[in-house]
């Protein structure tokens, strides 16, 4: 795909780069978000975009939504095994929220 004359190719991440990644959000608890991971929560992360494509972070902040987005489909696409363990520890971590005192992330208007 071209984007703003640029051509983005995602690649399958290595099972060495999940793992760093994997490391990564675990090593950092207090991770803090990007806008692009606000901006899309259930997609893959930033970081993840990132290594697939080769692209800076930078480039990505020039994007229109509907254009990162467009990058998110092909890094997603290239990467289902990993996708699908991020969406097995998501769960996860749900499922934990309860029994560590918290509650999932809802607000209902006052």
């Amino acid at each position: 795909m071209e984007i703003n004359g640029t051509k983005i190719e995602a690649r399958e991440l290595t099972v060495g780069e999940m793992d760093e990644i994997l490391g990564a959000f675990e090593a950092s608890q207090q991770a803090s978000l990007h806008i692009c991971d606000i901006l899309f929560p259930d997609r893959v992360p930033l970081d993840v975009a990132r290594r697939a494509t080769g692209l800076e972070t930078s480039f990505f902040e020039d994007l229109r939504p509907s254009e990162y987005e467009t990058v998110l489909e092909a890094v997603e696409a290239a990467n289902p095994t990993f996708m699908a363990a991020l969406k097995r520890l998501a769960a996860i971590g749900r499922s934990l929220l309860p029994a560590a005192g918290g509650s999932p992330a809802r607000t209902s208007p006052g």
